[in-house]
Formats: structure tokens, sequence, C-alpha cells
């Protein structure tokens, strides 16, 4: 014992001999991000010089311990990095970029995490105004005292910090009687004059509060106004956006039926609106003579328009025409409009309409340049749509539905000579195809027609000297297959004719399947139970985590469990819809401890691991693979040597 004693002493002493020339002269700035002073930088300089020298006149001898040398040298050293020391100008502008506002002002958040960097990063986030814009979403009606002081604390430090620049915010209103949280409203409508993006989701009777803005809307740009339809009137005043000088962009969703809300259409650039009267649309059109894009949505007990005169809209860019009704099909008349700028153009019905006919008249008439086209419609006639192709041959971006085999083998004929032009939208660089009923015919004419545009391989019999020019080749080829019921096709339909098995699993059966298809959907509710439950500000930030907390371990426990009873050909389905990349990216979003988030993610590698093997049985051939919204993509055999599995993952 004494021997032991007197070791461990004489080893105390040999590193106490060393850590007198190894004491920091900034030992804050370890342990901290702040910047080195000039005085400090150079404190720094003559430490590091000093240790090297030491280090030198030490040599190998065997009593020294390099690693202390090595880690205080490195320390030192990164004290000296350039990100420390970047000109305040040029991380304004960093953090400017960084934090970009979302394009719904419901995702907004505000940059809270530039002050818990370091001093200089808070000095210089809180004396930059324009970081603090963009107003986190305010829920109104629900909040209870305890939390009403947080918030309004809060929000008046957002307004303050952002001095008298321009807000963006979403703002939730159901309730039209007073409530404790009004006051939060009546601090906003103070600022009016600078809201530049809002969007608002209220009640007819909640409406009443706004109509104070009227004519103090200055800075509005951007208005995205949702009103709750109970009797089809509004309290207030109707007109109180009619007077906004700076308003371009508008998007009215279940606006009341017996109310038209006053705007400045005249100046408007952008307009949508889901509506329930048809009339909205030709007023639409008939007042807003600079509108770049129109975008409706009908609502399933819409009326039909009586008529309008000929319409011309030179400025038009894009129309999205959508009806969801099963029963009705308001004609959109087609055949009245003439838009000669017009550059997208979407038509979505979902029930037998004959307004496709008047889309071939309307091209020809506007002399227009189509550039996307989406045609989403049953009963579309092959002849029809053969007939639009033809005349759009500047199209890059093809959506429809059903399209039918002959119009698929269209889509691969060639022009023959020197240079090889495909006969119609030569230019095509993305088709969505989306089936929507049962017809197995169309599977091999599908793939032909992917591989034909998709690998686009000359004659390999012709000189090197002859061989043409390759046509343009499609980088996205995705088909939409109805999803999973009675009557459409199975996961085991796409698995047997797109080559998605496993090499050596046999048939999967019919349980096997269903299993995979209730496996993914009840997936995607956890996913999205993580999301609400961490996008829910009614809830104490506390409560808010302890949430989500229970939510992903709900969904990192489905999927230990599952596994077990997961056929190969499932597993590989999984994969494929890629169930991991989602919820590895809410653990980047979420706000949870970063201990808990480091056990998920653990917790995913080892689930991944051990579908590795089963994996690992896909061909390296494979053409096909599932993406995270259920879709078939098309993999390029032009990709280069990448695996299918790492393209799509």
């Amino acid at each position: 014992m004494p021997n032991l004693q007197s070791f461990a002493e004489a080893l105390t002493f040999k590193f106490s001999s060393h850590r007198k020339h190894l004491k920091s002269p900034v030992p804050s700035l370890l342990h901290s991000n702040n910047p080195p002073s000039d005085e400090e930088l150079a404190l720094i300089h003559r430490a590091i010089a000093r240790t090297q020298a030491r280090v030198k006149a030490i040599g190998t001898r065997d009593d020294y311990p390099s690693n202390l040398y090595t880690h205080f040298l490195q320390s030192h050293t990164n004290l000296l990095s350039v990100s420390r020391r970047l000109p305040t100008e040029l991380l304004v502008e960093i953090f400017l970029h960084v934090v970009e506002e979302p394009t719904d002002p419901v995702h907004n958040s505000p940059p809270w995490i530039l002050g818990h960097i370091c001093r200089r990063w808070r000095s210089i986030a809180l004396s930059t105004p324009k970081l603090w814009v963009a107003l986190p979403p305010l829920y109104l009606g629900t909040t209870k005292n305890p939390q009403l002081k947080l918030k309004m604390d809060s929000l008046t430090a957002l307004l303050a910090r952002s001095s008298g620049n321009k807000l963006s915010f979403y703002l939730s209103k159901q309730r039209g009687a007073p409530c404790a949280d009004d006051v939060i409203l009546s601090l906003l409508l103070e600022h009016s004059n600078r809201w530049e993006r809002i969007s608002f989701d209220i009640s007819e009777r909640s409406w009443a509060h706004f109509s104070s803005v009227k004519c103090r809307l200055a800075s509005l740009r951007s208005l995205k106004l949702n009103i709750t339809r109970a009797t089809g009137y509004v309290h207030g005043d109707v007109d109180a956006f009619k007077i906004a000088p700076a308003l371009q962009e508008v998007y009215l969703s279940a606006s009341t039926s017996n109310e038209v809300i006053g705007l400045p259409r005249s100046q408007l650039t952008s307009f949508a609106e889901e509506t329930m009267d048809f009339r909205h649309y030709a007023l639409a059109l008939s007042t807003a003579p600079c509108i770049k894009k129109l975008s409706l949505i009908f609502d399933p007990f819409v009326e039909d328009l009586i008529d309008i005169p000929p319409i011309t809209r030179s400025s038009l860019k894009t129309l999205i025409i959508q009806s969801f009704s099963p029963q009705t099909a308001p004609n959109p008349a087609l055949n009245k409009l003439t838009l000669p700028a017009l550059q997208e153009l979407v038509f979505r019905y979902f029930c037998p309409n004959n307004y496709i006919k008047d889309l071939v008249p309307l091209i020809v008439r506007s002399g227009c340049t189509l550039r996307k086209l989406v045609l989403n419609s049953p009963g579309i006639s092959k002849q029809d749509i053969i007939n639009i192709v033809t005349l759009t041959p500047s199209l890059t971006d093809l959506d429809i539905n059903d399209p039918g085999p002959e119009f698929l083998e269209f889509l691969r004929l060639v022009e023959s000579g020197p240079l090889i032009r495909w006969l119609v939208v030569p230019s095509l660089q993305s088709l969505t195809i989306h089936l929507n009923r049962s017809d197995y015919r169309i599977f091999a004419p599908l793939i032909r027609l992917a591989e034909g545009r998709c690998d686009f391989m000359p004659d390999p019999n012709l000189p090197l000297d002859d061989i043409p020019e390759t046509p343009y080749l499609l980088k996205t080829f995705k088909i939409s297959p109805q999803p999973i019921n009675s009557g459409a096709y199975a996961y085991d339909d796409f698995a047997s004719h797109f080559g998605l098995r496993t090499v050596d699993s046999q048939l999967a059966t019919e349980t096997a399947d269903s299993t995979a298809a209730a496996s993914v959907i009840l997936i995607q509710k956890h996913l999205h139970r993580i999301e609400s439950a961490n996008n829910d500000m009614s809830l104490m930030r506390k409560g808010r985590f302890e949430l989500v907390l229970r939510r992903v371990e709900e969904l990192v426990s489905f999927l230990e469990q599952t596994k077990m009873t997961m056929t190969p050909d499932s597993i590989v389905h999984l994969y494929f819809t890629k169930v991991a990349d989602p919820l590895r990216q809410i653990l980047m979003t979420v706000q949870i401890p970063i201990n808990r988030k480091i056990s998920f993610a653990r917790r995913l590698d080892a689930l991944l691991s051990e579908w590795s093997s089963i994996l690992e049985q896909v061909s390296p051939k494979q053409q096909w693979g599932w993406n995270a919204d259920g879709d078939l993509l098309y993999i390029p055999t032009n990709n280069g040597e990448k695996l299918p599995l790492t393209l799509v993952m």
C-alpha cells in the first residue's frame, strides 16, 4: 500500500509540473462562443507560440503528457477561427439569409436561438430589426390567464425588436364573443400600417374586429383570409381591406355566400378563392386587368355560371380551376377566354364533363405557349388529349390521369433524322400519370414509356459517326396510383409488374399486402400527430415537450414492434416510402432535449441496420421505387453508377 501511495504522489507531481505551462490566458473564452478581443488575440498567439516551443524542447520524453499539450494547442487554435471574428455586417447578412420567412406565415418561427449562442451574436441579432418581422402563429380565444402575460410580453418584445419594419403573421380567432386575449389582437391592430404578409383564420363574428384597419393598410402586400361560414353574413365592414395600395396577392377561403369581400381587385396580380358562388369567377376575371395568376376552387354545391361576355387577359400566366364535387361540374367558360400569355393551366374536376374539348380552341385562339399542363378529370378521350399535346410543343411539365395505352405509345414516337426529336412534347422534363382504375394493360406501356423517354438509347449497330444526338430525356417520371381500396390497384400489383420485389421473395399474400398498406397509413398518422403536437401553441412549453416526446416514442415503438411481423416485401415497401427520413427531419426540428433526440436517432439506426440484410436482396437493376407520397418513381440508368437504393433514399 505505501508503494502504491508513493506512485500516486509521483504521478500527481509529474502532471503538476506541466500544468503551470498549460494555464490558459483566456479561460473564459474556452467555455463560450464569444470572439476574442484584440488584446486577447495577442495573449492567445503568445500562449500558442510558448507551448509549441516547449513541446519542441521536451521532444519524445517518456514522462511527456502529449495529450494535454495537444488539447491545449487545439483548443486555443480554435479560438482564432475566422468564424468567431466575422465582421458584423457579414454576420447580419448570414443571419438574414438563414432566417428566411416561410411562404405561409402559419409556419413563422422567430430566431430565438440566435440570442443563445454568445453575447456578440445576441447583440447583433437584437440590433437587426428585419430578423424579427415574422411573428409566431397566434391562436386567440383559448389563451388562459397564466399564458396571456407571456404571450403579450413575447409579442410586445417582437414588435419592439422589429422596429418600424413590415410584419408577417398568422392569426386564428374563431370565437366572436369577447375573450381575455382580445388584447393581443388590439395590439396587432395598432400596427396595421406595418402589416405586409398576413393570414387570418376567423369566424364571421370575428370579422367585426377588423373594421378599424380600413384605410390603415399602407404596407399590405399579401392577404390570406379564411372565414368560417355559419350564417352567410360577416359582422362588420366588408370593405375593411378595400383600400390597400400595395396589395397584390389575395387568397380567400370559404368566403360567405351573401357577401363579396371588398378588395382593390384592379391592382391584384395573384388571386385565389375557394367559393360556392360562380359569380366570383366572373368577377375575378373582369375586374383584375393586371392579374397574372388566378386560382378558383369551387364548392360542391356551387351554382353554374349563367353567362359571361368574352374576356381577354393579356397578363394571365397561370390559370387553376378545380372542382371536387363528385356530382356537379360547373362550366368554367373556357370558350369565352383568350389568354395569350398563359404558361400554366391546371384543370382538375372529379366528375365527368365535356369542358376539355374547349381547351383546344382556347390554345389556338390565345396563341399561348404552355409550359405546364395538369389535366385531372374523368372521361378524357384519347383524341382530346392527343390534340392538346400536339398543340403544346413547349410543354416541360405534364400531369394527366388514366391516359390509356394508345396515348402512352404515342408519347414514345420519334422523328427520325440527323437530330432525333420526340414527335410530341419534345421538351418534356416531368411526367406524372395518375391511375384511378384497374387496367393491367397499361403497365407494360408505362414501363416502355419510362425506358424510352428516360433512358433513350440509339441503335447499337450504328457506326459512332452516325449516332444522332440524344433527344431531351425526362428528369422525372412519376406514377401516382389511387390509394389502396376496393377496386383499385394494390401494392402487390406494382410489386409484380415493376420489379419491386426482393430477389428471393415469393409472391406476397393479400394479408401481407394489406399489412404493408396499413403500416404505412399508421406511420403517416403518427407523423401527423407529432407535427400537430409540436405546433400546438395552446400548451405551455413544458407540456408541449412532454406531448411531443410521447408521440415520438409511440412511433418509434410502433416501428420496433412491427419489424418482426413484416414480410420482406413489406419492409422494402416501407423503405421506399422513406419512413425514416420524415422522422429524422422531425427529430431535427422538434423542441425536445438533445439527449432524447440522440436516443431516438440511435433506435432508428438500429432498426435500419436490421432491415439492411433484406434491402440487400433488392436487385441492383431496380428501376422503380416508392417516394414519400406513395408514388412510383422511375430511376434512370443514366444517373451514373449509384445504386438505385441510394438514389431513392
